[in-house]
């Protein structure tokens, strides 16, 4: 029993490791651009504001900085592949999928309870826009979770079988549904135990 939660316990460790490893090059290019465009370099290294130069640079900086604002999804996808024992591919993209239906359904609840804030108020209020959607800021936590169930459900369901009516359903398909299903549960729940966790570390 030890050794089979050991396995998955690394296996979780390793699967975290495909996306961080994309975000130390991505965080090295964002850096360096970021620091070249500022005034005081430009000031110390006059042909930093060559149009080409800066352009280039801000280019960079853009290209580097959508990646770290969807971190999140680069984990969802990332842990679904390295947790999935067998079809990796049918994992990632459910997982991304879970994590789309993440983001809304906790922007549908926070509609519902009338707690979705105005955008000047976002920062202040545990809440962000993310892919357009704005939603509870659960950050990182938010593409494991999504990554984790889209896993499982791969694991679980990959080859489900269903009557001769719904066979068109089965099979890998059922796995890209189940983790919608399980992320709506989630994307209900989440809300109000994310606000009492950041209420209690606030504390």
């Amino acid at each position: 029993m030890f050794k089979k939660y050991s396995e998955q316990i690394q296996r979780f460790g390793r699967s975290l490791l495909l996306p961080i490893s994309v975000m130390a090059p991505v965080g090295m290019v964002l850096g360096i651009s970021g620091a070249f465009v500022q005034s005081y370099m430009i000031a110390r290294f006059p042909f930093l504001s060559t149009p080409i130069i800066n352009t280039t640079l801000l280019g960079l900086r853009t290209i580097a900085g959508v990646i770290f604002n969807n971190i999140p999804l680069l984990f969802a996808m990332g842990v679904a592949y390295g947790m999935s024992k067998k079809d990796k591919g049918i994992a990632a993209f459910s997982a991304v999928i879970g994590y789309l239906v993440l983001l809304m359904t906790m922007n549908v609840y926070l509609s519902v309870t009338k707690n979705l804030v105005e955008a000047a108020l976002i920062s202040q209020s545990g809440q962000i826009v993310v892919l357009g959607i704005q939603t509870v800021n659960v950050n990182v936590f938010g593409g494991i979770i999504a990554g984790l169930v889209a896993a499982w459900a791969t694991d679980k369901f990959f080859n489900l079988e269903l009557p001769i009516s719904l066979a068109f359903f089965g099979g890998k398909k059922s796995v890209a549904i189940i983790t919608m299903g399980i992320m709506i549960l989630i994307g209900i729940a989440l809300p109000t135990f994310w606000q009492m966790f950041v209420s209690a570390l606030s504390s």
